[in-house]
């Protein structure tokens, strides 16, 4: 049986692993934001560069004795293939200025959005347990707790987790273990 001071302590853990969660569900959706930007203005720079550059080869080209239907069929296939050099084009100049500060603006309003959430989780991202920095085992502490009632006390379930040996099949039995775990305690909390 788990002590009160042991329960205290696992219940930090599961909100401090909750914390870590939305951490980084909003860390994921800042750069889904981000990557998403960048390829929206390549793509409305492109468009807007496509008809212009067109129009000026429509300007130079010849078009004598061209049927009508050749000459539309060879603009819509310039306007791809000028369309398309221009995503080319302008995902190498998204480097460079003016497209760079574009891209830094919409960075830093991302960024100001965000700063609080992330912040109030900064006192999460470490976590110690008698001097003790434990905060990359504790998934693994909640999972042997939970699962092996001969560890009574967070201590040995440290302890447990200090004795096992590493090896790569270990480890993915323990994940798809501790996934489980994870899903059956969201359906519990839920």
């Amino acid at each position: 049986m788990i002590s009160e001071a042991d329960q205290v302590v696992i219940d930090e853990m599961i909100t401090r692993e909750r914390t870590m969660k939305k951490r980084q569900k909003i860390i994921e959706d800042m750069t889904h934001k981000r990557r998403v930007f960048k390829r929206r203005l390549v793509i409305a720079c492109a468009a807007v560069v496509t008809p212009f550059l067109t129009i000026l080869y429509n300007v130079f080209m010849q078009y004598e004795h061209w049927p009508m239907m050749g000459i539309v069929k060879i603009n819509i296939l310039v306007a791809i293939l000028i369309f398309l050099l221009s995503l080319a084009l302008f995902q190498k100049l998204i480097k460079y200025r003016p497209l760079k500060y574009i891209v830094q603006r919409y960075r830093r309003r991302i960024d100001k959005r965000y700063t609080e959430a992330l912040s109030v989780s900064n006192r999460w991202l470490r976590f110690y347990y008698h001097q003790r920095e434990i905060s990359h085992i504790i998934p693994q502490i909640l999972y042997y707790s939970e699962a092996n009632p001969a560890l009574e006390t967070i201590d040995d379930a440290i302890a447990y987790i200090d004795s096992q040996p590493v090896s790569l099949e270990l480890y993915q039995n323990n994940l798809s273990e501790f996934r489980k775990y994870v899903l059956s305690s969201l359906i519990q909390w839920c």
